[in-house]
């Protein structure tokens, strides 16, 4: 709001200046180098990492971004919340005394009020270590669909199909021939009960031809309640983005479920296997595990 006010007013000014001013002002000239260095954090996030993640890329000519999935923190390093901690910290600690130290304050009090939830998205986007506490459900469709479903949208006509002599390690598997698609999505689903305070991973397989260059391919979690209405809850996205080997691939996507009031009616994980923003080609789907897990620190 400072740097637009002070452009409507003169729109020739330095941006990086007015900004310089503007941290100055906030917390006092000791501290705003460190207010400085949490924001720079974030806009260079924002601006040149995430522009590379296949949450980015695949949002296609979506007039939004999917704010509705975790998948764009692929992009975003578990070490740079240790350094965002650390510059709010030190601005608190050098902020001159009063109204600017308050200020410093309440950056830090609401990073850290959210720090909590990042470090669990950070952590369950790639693990280094996973220990198997239960294996749930399997899924091999060596015979048929499996209980799965299918999704796309009213004008799109593309087909799927249980493919019995496609697989991976064995003849079977799900089947997605995109032409007439319109780029638009495609998915196969199923419910799958799960309980709260729990770490789950979705884990499936896949395989590709003739796909678009923009293509993309994820398994996704999203929620139903006991009578199966969807649920307000973040999406779980994990995806695989063109171009795509010959070779089958394998997509795991980790969540944990809460404990606080918002996850009380939650019952069904939906697990979905989705292929996106391509107007052709082929996908097969595979070798699905659900799981219980446990993550360490």
């Amino acid at each position: 709001m400072y740097v637009a006010l002070k452009l409507l007013w003169n729109p020739t000014q330095d941006v990086d200046k007015l900004l310089k001013d503007w941290y100055v002002a906030a917390v006092g000239p000791a501290a705003a180098p460190h207010l400085e260095a949490y924001f720079a954090s974030w806009e260079k996030f924002w601006t040149t990492d995430v522009l590379q993640s296949a949450w980015f890329k695949g949002n296609g000519n979506a007039q939004y971004l999917n704010f509705g999935s975790s998948a764009y923190l692929d992009a975003f390093p578990s070490a740079d919340l240790t350094r965002c901690e650390e510059s709010l910290k030190k601005a608190v600690s050098l902020a001159t005394e009063g109204p600017q130290r308050d200020r410093a304050q309440y950056f830090l009090d609401g990073f850290l009020r959210r720090q909590p939830e990042f470090k669990s998205q950070v952590k369950l986007r790639n693990p280094a270590k996973v220990d198997v506490v239960a294996e749930i459900r399997k899924s091999a469709f060596d015979k048929n669909f499996d209980g799965w479903g299918n999704w796309q949208r009213d004008y799109s006509k593309a087909t799927f199909s249980h493919d019995a002599d496609t697989g991976r390690a064995a003849p079977g598997a799900l089947k997605v021939d995109a032409a007439n698609s319109q780029n638009s999505p495609l998915c196969f689903l199923r419910s799958i009960p799960v309980d709260r305070a729990k770490t789950y991973r979705a884990s499936a397989w896949f395989g590709s031809e003739g796909l678009d260059a923009k293509a993309t391919v994820s398994v996704l979690v999203k929620w139903q309640d006991s009578k199966g209405a969807w649920m307000s809850l973040a999406t779980i996205d994990a995806s695989a983005q063109a171009p795509f080997a010959k070779d089958w691939k394998q997509v795991d996507a980790y969540f944990e479920t809460g404990t606080d009031a918002k996850w009380e009616e939650m019952k069904f994980a939906v697990i979905m296997f989705l292929v996106d923003n391509t107007p052709a080609g082929h996908v097969w789907f595979d070798d699905f595990t659900f799981d219980e897990v446990s993550i360490p620190e």
